[in-house]
C-alpha cells in the first residue's frame, strides 16, 4: 500500500475553525482472491506523535482482482488545531483490511400475508464456516393508531460461526418480489460472528398490504473473510490552492 497523497487544509479563520485532511491511498491485491470490500483507519499524530484526529473503521466496497489495485480516501479533520502545534509537522498512520467474500443463494420463500401466520422454514446449511438453522419470516403487528396500509416484513436469520475464524461480516439480503416477479423492496442486514459464536440478521422490506398478495422473498446471503492487512506512513503537507 502506499499514501499517494496527504494533505491538510488550515482553519479558515483566526478563531480557530476546524483544520481538515485528505489522505488517498493506493492498494494492491497480491492476493489470489478477489477483493470485495475494505476496512480502513487513519490516524492524525502531531509533533510529538500524539493522536489528534482519526477517522475509524471506514468500511469501503472496495473491488480489485488478483494484480489489481484499488484507491481510498481518508478524510479526519482536527476539531482544535490550536491544540496541535505546528501543523507541517503532522503525520499519519493508515491500516486497511482487505476482505473477500462468499456469496450463496438461500432461495425464494413465500411472504407472511397478516401478522398472526409467519412462514417458517426449516432450510439448513453450511455455506463455508457458517451453518444456518432455519429461516423466520414475519410481517410486524401494525400499531393500534395506525391508520396506514404499509406493512414491514421482517426475516430473521440466524448464523452459527463452527469455525475458529472470527468473520468480519456476514450480510443477508432480502428481495421483495410481486407476483410477477418484480422487485418491491431491497433490504440488507449484517452482523459479525466471533469463532464458534452465533448471531441473528434481521433485514426487513416495506411495501403496501395490497402488493403483497402473491408476493415472494428471495434471500441471499454474503460472508465476508479478511484476506490482507496493510499499514503505511507518511507526513502531511498543506494543501496548494
Amino acid at each position: 500500500m502506499k499514501i499517494t497523497e496527504a494533505t491538510y487544509t488550515p482553519p479558515s479563520d483566526e478563531e480557530g475553525s476546524s483544520a481538515y485532511t485528505s489522505i488517498k491511498c493506493s492498494v494492491e491485491n497480491k492476493s489470489e482472491s478477489t477483493i470485495e470490500m475494505s476496512k480502513g483507519y487513519a490516524l492524525l499524530l502531531d509533533e510529538k506523535g500524539i493522536v489528534i484526529g482519526n477517522e475509524s473503521e471506514r468500511e469501503e466496497d472496495s473491488f480489485a482482482e488478483t494484480g489489481e489495485s484499488f484507491n481510498i480516501e481518508y478524510s479526519p479533520y482536527i476539531d482544535h488545531p490550536k491544540h496541535v502545534g505546528d501543523l507541517d509537522k503532522m503525520k499519519t498512520i493508515v491500516d486497511i483490511t482487505t476482505f473477500r467474500r462468499e456469496f450463496f443463494k438461500l432461495g425464494e420463500f413465500d411472504c407472511p400475508q397478516d401478522h398472526t401466520t409467519p412462514i417458517k422454514s426449516d432450510y439448513s446449511k453450511e455455506t463455508g464456516d457458517i451453518r444456518i438453522h432455519g429461516i423466520y419470516i414475519l410481517m410486524h403487528k401494525p400499531y393500534e393508531d395506525d391508520n396506514s396500509d404499509e406493512r414491514t416484513i421482517e426475516t430473521r436469520i440466524s448464523v452459527r460461526n463452527i469455525s475458529d475464524t472470527y468473520i468480519e461480516k456476514v450480510k443477508v439480503k432480502v428481495q421483495l418480489m410481486d407476483k410477477e416477479d418484480a422487485v418491491i423492496e431491497t433490504g440488507e442486514d449484517y452482523r459479525n460472528v466471533a469463532p464458534s459464536s452465533s448471531n441473528t440478521i434481521m433485514p426487513s422490506v416495506w411495501a403496501k398490504k395490497g402488493k403483497l398478495k402473491g408476493a415472494s422473498l428471495k434471500i441471499s446471503i454474503s460472508t465476508y473473510y479478511a484476506v490482507e492487512h496493510f499499514h503505511a506512513e507518511g507526513n502531511l503537507t498543506k494543501q496548494k490552492n
